[in-house]
């Protein structure tokens, strides 16, 4: 009765005083470190991505706002997903957001990208680029990635630029975490594409 009184008012688990029980103890307390860590984890996603979605919702759809916005964003992605290095690449016009990566390296990934088509998917996830035969593998050890995440921002037809996310050790990322940088760069692709038509409105008036 105890127990099942301690579980409704919030306790993750309890274990019986029986020895068998108390074996099963450090398993028991394992789990419920794994559970806690897992439901910080998507609340932290949760609260980045809200902001994500704020912050794009309140900019005004131009050139001129694009570069803050990109760099809101990838703090904001880069924290949800307790990564340090990342960059967003925008073609036209020729915007680029960049942390914890050499600023002429950066440049010049997002058309590396695109050369040998990892830009052509949704979705293109590396947990250890040690461990790949890609052409571009020792273009991204050299550059100190070892994990990367790379996401395109489509338009229309093709790529209009891409959100990649990485890391200096290999790692692997979360069903949820997946979908939340897939999910970024979707709305990416609707503000680029906007700011695309802003401009060509703008060229016409002219």
């Amino acid at each position: 009765e105890i127990a099942v009184e301690a579980m409704k008012r919030g306790a993750a688990d309890y274990v019986l005083k029986t020895p068998e029980h108390i074996r099963r103890l450090p398993f028991t307390v394992d789990a419920i470190l794994s559970k806690v860590q897992a439901q910080r984890q998507l609340q932290r996603q949760t609260v980045h991505q809200k902001a994500i979605s704020e912050t794009i919702a309140a900019t005004i759809f131009s050139s001129t706002e694009l570069p803050n916005l990109l760099h809101t964003v990838l703090v904001h992605t880069l924290n949800a997903l307790e990564m340090q290095h990342g960059a967003i690449w925008v073609r036209d016009p020729e915007v680029i957001s960049h942390i914890g990566i050499d600023p002429p390296l950066t440049k010049n990934l997002y058309w590396i990208f695109r050369q040998h088509g990892l830009c052509d998917q949704p979705i293109t996830v590396h947990q250890d680029w040690e461990q790949t035969t890609l052409p571009i593998r020792e273009t991204m050890l050299a550059a100190n990635i070892r994990a990367s995440i790379l996401a395109p921002i489509f338009g229309q037809t093709e790529p209009l630029g891409a959100l990649l996310l990485a890391a200096e050790q290999p790692r692997t990322w979360s069903p949820s975490e997946l979908e939340l940088v897939k999910a970024t760069a979707g709305q990416l692709s609707h503000i680029v594409q906007r700011t695309e038509i802003g401009r060509a409105s703008c060229r016409e008036r002219v």
